[in-house]
């Protein structure tokens, strides 16, 4: 017998681009075209239910490719194309789940944006908000975080 509620939990890989400085996080283990893969940066979820959501991938593609993630289906300034579900995540606090920080860089005028379950990641890095939050997973260890 299944049991109805059981979501899987999907890794979020990231991903880092050196020519220009940028991150894509996804739950494809395989991404190629000029990124680098760095660690699971988090898990996600693989659907809705009551009090989990989805969260949305957005791209710029001016003056470079960036990415953002929300769980809004719009995000705020001009640009931003909605791609579609990355993975479902709650947009509020909730048992064993852990924050996921969204941070954001400026460097030449162009944004580009990072998401951290650590509270500080430093580096030139500004916190701007808790994106949404995540399920802690019964085998996590804490450990320094990979920073890019």
């Amino acid at each position: 017998m299944t049991n109805a509620t059981a979501f899987q939990l999907l890794a979020v890989y990231k991903y880092y681009s050196d020519n220009p400085w940028r991150f894509l996080y996804s739950t494809n283990p395989n991404i190629r075209d000029g990124w680098k893969q760095g660690p699971i940066a988090f898990y996600g979820l693989d659907r809705p239910s009551r009090d989990i959501v989805p969260v949305y991938q957005f791209v710029a593609t001016t003056p470079y490719y960036r990415y953002q993630y929300s769980t809004s289906q719009t995000v705020d300034g001009p640009g931003w194309t909605n791609e579609g579900i990355a993975f479902h995540a709650a947009p509020s606090p909730r048992r064993r789940y852990a924050p996921v920080y969204q941070y954001f860089s400026v460097d030449n005028g162009n944004w580009r944006y990072q998401y951290s379950m650590s509270p500080a990641i430093g580096g030139g890095w500004t916190r701007e908000k808790i994106a949404f939050y995540v399920p802690v997973p019964p085998w996590h260890q804490p450990r320094n975080e990979w920073q890019g």
